[in-house]
């Protein structure tokens, strides 16, 4: 089975290791859970053409802590096609996504050696 993982394509793997980052941030400081349902009402009023993503983001982020942050690490391309619409906008320092961005360049060709073998 020739299943889709983000280190096929820079793009996707850049925004899957953001997310993971994401995740981790949001495991040590879930009440930042509610600036993103916060964020996810903004988006539904001014695209409502992501409704779709917007009705699954909001099922995650009402849900488990664990099954959100499994699933923002998920390297599938149904959650590859879900980050593209993101509530997580401002949880995170500007200061730590440049580091978390400049990191990237450093782990990419690790990880994905590691990934696909």
């Amino acid at each position: 089975m020739n299943r889709y993982h983000p280190f096929h394509d820079r793009a996707a793997a850049k925004q899957w290791f953001w997310y993971c980052h994401l995740a981790d941030h949001l495991a040590r400081h879930p009440e930042k859970i509610e600036r993103c349902k916060q964020n996810l009402a903004r988006m539904r009023e001014s695209n409502p053409w992501g409704k779709l993503f917007h009705d699954r983001w909001e099922r995650l982020l009402e849900g488990p802590l664990d099954a959100l942050l499994e699933a923002m690490k998920d390297p599938s391309s149904e959650m590859c096609d879900l980050r593209q619409e993101s509530p997580f906008c401002g949880i995170i320092s500007q200061k730590e996504r440049l580091r978390i961005f400049m990191s990237f360049e450093d782990e990419f060709e690790a990880m994905r050696k590691r990934v696909l073998g």
